[in-house]
């Protein structure tokens, strides 16, 4: 029969006792993490009409989802300069381009233009954001490059 010199010894995987587990090397918890914030809700049935009408869609785009970060994608979906990443939630469109300093930046992928769509799918190696309506172009750093008539 196998007994634990503490409550946490189950946890430690393959290695030594001088084998750190997760809890010795975790930071501590923020009080404000460990506290219950679930109101009670009820038990209500909750109407059909929330999962079904466009209006309260809208509302939850305006009300949620705009305000919510998102996880967009992960760093190694776009490891080098110039991979793009593009990310569609309730009818919003952006582009997260790995930049040459190896940071990201984030875009509405969209031509200020006239609106269009600049992207329709992740790539890699852009060194350019080109609007297929009327070539206005962007760098992959969100400066202007080209628009007709420069």
């Amino acid at each position: 029969m196998n007994t634990f010199t503490n409550r946490y010894d189950f946890q430690r995987s393959l290695g030594t006792e001088l084998t750190p587990n997760w809890r010795d090397l975790a930071k501590p918890v923020p009080p404000t993490l460990t506290q219950e914030s679930s109101p009670n809700l009820g038990t209500a049935r909750i109407a059909p009409q929330r999962y079904t009408s466009y209006e309260f869609h809208r509302q939850e785009v305006e009300k949620v989802w705009k305000r919510t970060w998102q996880v967009v994608c992960r760093e190694e979906e776009v490891p080098k300069p110039g991979d793009h990443f593009v990310y569609d939630v309730a009818g919003l469109s952006f582009l997260v381009v790995r930049q040459d300093d190896d940071t990201f930046k984030g875009f509405w992928n969209v031509c200020l233009h006239r609106g269009r769509r600049l992207c329709d799918a992740s790539g890699h190696g852009a060194t350019q954001f080109k609007c297929g309506y009327h070539a206005w172009t962007w760098k992959p750093d969100g400066r202007l490059a080209f628009f007709p008539g420069e």
